[in-house]
């Protein structure tokens, strides 16, 4: 994220031909496009993680067992 600020500092100062201001701009905008996609990608994984709880517990399907458990299996 902090080369993408730093490129569009560079970009914005600048003073090369404006083709190749033009090229660097389409470079940039892909970036931001694929750090966008990335973001919603998390964003709805973690929804996702969220609601599965209370998903399972809707279908009946969160039996919790005692803490305890995993102390009472014998150990190899």
């Amino acid at each position: 994220m902090a080369l993408l600020e730093e490129r569009i500092r560079a970009l914005a100062k600048s003073t090369e031909d404006l083709d190749v201001r033009l090229h660097e701009l389409s470079l940039l905008e892909v970036i931001a496009d694929k750090l966008r996609l990335e973001f919603l990608f998390v964003r709805c994984q973690l929804r996702t993680l969220c609601a599965a709880p209370e998903l399972l517990f809707a279908i009946g399907k969160n039996k919790r067992e005692p803490l305890g458990c995993v102390d009472e299996q014998p150990s190899v």
